[in-house]
């Protein structure tokens, strides 16, 4: 996540640029669902208030990748894999 250098002193959130955070893993993390990509935005515990497009995780599993024979038979994998 990086905010360094996008305000100054007493300016406003509302100047930040959003950040994205992106893990690609090579284990499944969330075993109860089967999307191979997942976005996360982060909330208040209490009040459910979502942070306004500042911050967003996004996971890619590996492991949920279905192979998919590509143009001329190839492993559409490699493109992810590499």
């Amino acid at each position: 996540m990086f905010y360094a250098g996008q305000l100054r002193e007493k300016e406003s959130f509302t100047k930040l640029c959003p950040t994205y955070g992106i893990a690609i893993l090579d284990f499944i993390m969330f075993p109860e669902h089967d999307r191979l990509q997942s976005g996360y935005l982060f909330r208040e515990r209490e009040t459910g208030e979502v942070l306004p497009d500042l911050m967003e995780l996004h996971f890619v599993e590996l492991p949920k990748y279905q192979v998919h024979a590509g143009p001329c038979g190839r492993d559409s994998r490699n493109s992810y894999m590499y």
